[in-house]
């Protein structure tokens, strides 16, 4: 599909505002669009034509640091939605401090690794 102008909601269920982008050019995909409002960004899934956003992450989980992106000018921190932030941000947004937490799941993950493993060692 080709096309000059696509209309998007967006899926910040506290912001909900209607976005207009022009000169989108998309098949049978997913678009990624980011709200000029909130910041949020939007994923629609592109069918025949037509654009459905997907809802964003809200779980329990959501406020989780999701991965994190290093370069000379210094950290991202990447949230369950894609949201992009400095760790000072991060703190302020969600309140916990994105690196301990992820250090936190890293180290659990060498727990997790450490029991299979076991498993697979003993039982298996």
């Amino acid at each position: 599909m080709c096309g000059n102008e696509v209309r998007v909601s967006c899926q910040n269920r506290n912001c909900r505002s209607k976005n207009i982008y022009e000169n989108v050019k998309a098949k049978d995909d997913i678009g990624y669009f980011a709200c000029p409002v909130c910041k949020q960004l939007t994923v629609a899934r592109i069918k025949g034509g037509k654009f459905s956003g997907i809802c964003n992450y809200t779980g329990f989980l959501s406020k989780s640091p999701s991965g994190i992106i290093r370069t000379d000018g210094g950290t991202t921190i990447i949230d369950a939605n894609g949201r992009q932030y400095t760790r000072e941000k991060f703190k302020e947004v969600y309140g916990i401090d994105p690196m301990v937490h992820l250090l936190a799941r890293l180290e659990q993950d060498e727990v997790f690794d450490k029991i299979d493993d076991w498993i697979k060692k003993h039982l298996i």
